[in-house]
């Protein structure tokens, strides 16, 4: 469901930002209620924090090896 949530939301690598609420929960045990509602509202707050700070991060991407290397002769560079 977190996955779900994610990717609803757009957020880049939902599967890792899943792993992070977690995370997340584990760290903060102690300030969750005992009731199943309480744990699910909980992980979606967390979910909700993490979408928006993965919303600030830049994206990244990475070039592909060919392009990164390949210079452009003199005559491809006149045509481009």
């Amino acid at each position: 469901m977190l996955v779900a949530y994610f990717q609803y939301h757009f957020v880049p690598g939902p599967e890792d930002c899943a792993q992070d609420v977690f995370y997340r929960i584990i760290e903060n045990l102690s300030k969750i209620g005992e009731s199943s509602e309480d744990v699910v509202r909980f992980s979606f707050g967390i979910a909700k924090n993490i979408a928006r700070e993965r919303g600030r991060e830049p994206e990244s991407f990475e070039l592909p090896v060919e392009a990164a290397t390949t210079e452009l002769d003199p005559e491809q560079q006149a045509a481009a």
